[in-house]
């Protein structure tokens, strides 16, 4: 962003991408905190049905959060921002829908990457990240090259819908087991 766009741009498009962050990692944390050491004891035990039971009140709480910020994001994003950003950092509220739909993609990339660990499977969780941070790499410059500011959340986006999908890809045989 600094690169492509300035100091005074980034200054102004970090508190933003930090209040759409920090509030998805952290409820989406709490849930993990919570849930993981069940999630991870059934695994352990070979107790499929009771994971599995985790393993969806785990994704419906993920659901239901991300339903409920991309709507507070969307409807209330003025409001938000002229609540808890300073005058001189609201200029880029119009992105806070995009991101948080964004943020959505990455905290269920995250639950994937639980069931990885549950699995002791520690290599596809380095292989999701690493696609995720690849695709990253490549996709932030080119669209904030081309589209300023208003491509960033697009490229975010973009990145999280692949962490989620090569999460769901790599997933998707542990949990046939």
């Amino acid at each position: 962003v600094v690169f492509f766009l300035g100091t005074a741009t980034a200054g102004k498009y970090a508190p933003i991408v930090s209040l759409v962050s920090m509030l998805y990692l952290t409820v989406s944390e709490a849930i993990n905190i919570i849930l993981r050491p069940y999630y991870f004891g059934y695994i352990a035990t070979n107790k499929r049905r009771a994971s599995k039971k985790i393993l969806k009140i785990y994704a419906l709480l993920l659901f239901f959060m991300s339903i409920i910020f991309i709507g507070l994001f969307t409807f209330f994003n003025q409001q938000i921002v002229s609540l808890i950003l300073g005058e001189n950092f609201r200029e880029y509220y119009f992105i806070l829908p995009m991101l948080s739909i964004g943020f959505s993609f990455l905290v269920f990339g995250y639950l994937f990457e639980t069931i990885c660990l549950a699995y002791k499977k520690t290599w596809n969780v380095f292989m999701i990240e690493s696609i995720a941070a690849t695709t990253g790499i490549i996709i932030l410059p080119i669209i904030i090259y081309n589209f300023g500011i208003k491509g960033i959340p697009i490229a975010l986006l973009c990145t999280y819908i692949i962490h989620f999908m090569s999460g769901f890809i790599l997933t998707k045989k542990l949990l046939k087991k």
